[in-house]
């Protein structure tokens, strides 16, 4: 630990890192102005996802105006392909949910490791040779669908929750086309 950290607090949560899908989200911006140097034409950008990370960082740099398409793709665990055919967004067999929050937190008198987990089991995950896709619950898909209710909280908070109590979420008939494109 750096003794400039003594006596401050941290808390390490990747996963919901914004830090993260901004890094992301350059680059598309680099790829793209490395493809395109000389006109500004659309580009289409295919995804592996798992976590569903890549594709909003794409779909955030999309709404920022870069002209690209995205084209999101999964392996053997089709829960992205399925949700954006049918809109349903389904947990595939979870029981509990695995997040890891390791915080540490710190002051001048002691250290203390705080361990918060929550389990996440997937009966019916498939393994493949690319671990980091085959995730059965997208967990960055919730920021997807906070653009796609326009930014409603509410509405969001109350589709999360069907998504937990329910083991799934199927989203409105007229939002199909939206999410379709």
């Amino acid at each position: 630990i750096m003794p400039s950290l003594v006596g401050s607090e941290m808390c390490i949560r990747d996963r919901f890192n914004i830090c993260r899908i901004l890094v992301q989200m350059a680059h598309f911006f680099y790829a793209y102005f490395r493809h395109r140097q000389d006109t500004w034409q659309r580009v289409t950008f295919a995804l592996p996802t798992g976590a569903f990370g890549n594709a909003i960082s794409g779909y955030l740099a999309k709404q920022m105006g870069l002209p690209i398409e995205l084209l999101v793709c999964n392996g053997v665990n089709d829960v992205s392909s399925t949700f954006f055919q049918t809109g349903l967004l389904q947990k595939r067999g979870i029981k509990y949910c695995v997040l890891l929050f390791i915080c540490f937190c710190l002051n001048k008198k002691n250290l203390k490791k705080c361990f918060f987990s929550k389990k996440q089991i997937c009966l019916d995950a498939k393994s493949s040779i690319a671990p980091a896709i085959d995730i059965c619950a997208p967990y960055n898909i919730e920021r997807y669908l906070f653009y796609l209710c326009n930014e409603n909280v509410e509405q969001l908070h109350t589709w999360m929750q069907d998504f937990d109590s329910k083991q799934g979420l199927q989203l409105p008939e007229n939002l199909l086309p939206f999410i379709q494109v």
